[in-house]
């Protein structure tokens, strides 16, 4: 009821503002109102840049930390030295390393010769002649008590090589029960004395005929080193492999063969 005093227009409907403006036009919050919550990225492609770079970063560290050179994470040089030392004299207590053994057969002949009044009648009494047959076995090895940590060489990709002295031999055992014994007495010998002296005398000197045999065989044949740098790999690889060194080589370099022999 109007009682003639004017009345007041009601207040303009949120629709009479004309159509709503989008918030991305709205510009920066006025003074006194609030924004968007802290530690909230606003909706847009300011996030999705921002997820981007975290993903770039991760991606790029990802990728340096399996790049990292090899040779960085592989020990040492003088880790490798002094494990390899290590090795080389605990597995070795007796320092000679037996490599390898050949078998051989050895032939000696002793004859003695017997005169009668040497000077005056000069008369012979015959000669007493023995051959002695016999196989044995002869082992060679390398003496590792010489071998000092400046003997092995590591090079900047981790392959080894290593200076030891050339094959000798560690032993020689002629096998008795195999000799062959051939003995000639003179016409005015006797066995018993003359005949068994000289088996006695050729059989001694077995040894040392099956011996010089073995160093032949050292000097002429390249299988006892070949022999020799394969014991040394059975010996130092699992060391070289347990130490973190990968595909390990080693060459080995003999007193008389500076060229060396490499094992894979």
């Amino acid at each position: 009821m109007n009682d003639g005093r004017p009345v007041d227009p009601p207040p303009p409907s949120p629709r009479d503002d004309g159509p709503p403006r989008d918030e991305r036009d709205a510009g920066p919050p006025l003074p006194g109102t609030r924004g968007p919550p802290p530690g909230r990225v606003p909706a847009g492609p300011g996030r999705w840049i921002l997820v981007l770079a975290v993903l770039t970063f991760t991606a790029l560290a990802v990728a340096l930390l399996l790049e990292v050179p090899r040779r960085l994470l592989r020990p040492s040089a003088t880790d490798i030295r002094g494990a390899l030392y290590t090795a080389i004299q605990r597995e070795t207590p007796e320092t000679f390393l037996v490599t390898g053994s050949v078998d051989l057969v050895g032939t000696t002949t002793v004859s003695n010769t017997r005169r009668l009044f040497p000077g005056l009648l000069d008369l012979s009494l015959g000669t007493t002649s023995a051959t002695v047959r016999m196989p044995g076995r002869v082992s060679y090895g390398i003496d590792l008590s010489g071998i000092r940590p400046a003997d092995i060489d590591v090079a900047p990709d981790g392959a080894v090589a290593v200076r030891v002295p050339s094959p000798a031999i560690r032993s020689v055992e002629p096998v008795l029960a195999d000799m062959e014994v051939r003995t000639d007495v003179g016409w005015a010998r006797f066995y018993a004395r003359s005949g068994r002296a000289v088996e006695q005398e050729a059989i001694r000197l077995m040894e040392a005929a099956l011996r010089a045999q073995g160093e032949a065989h050292l000097a002429d044949s390249d299988q006892p080193r070949r022999n020799t740098a394969a014991a040394l790999e059975d010996v130092l690889i699992p060391v070289l492999e347990a130490a973190g060194v990968e595909e390990p080589t080693i060459t080995v370099l003999f007193a008389d063969t500076p060229s060396g022999i490499e094992l894979e």
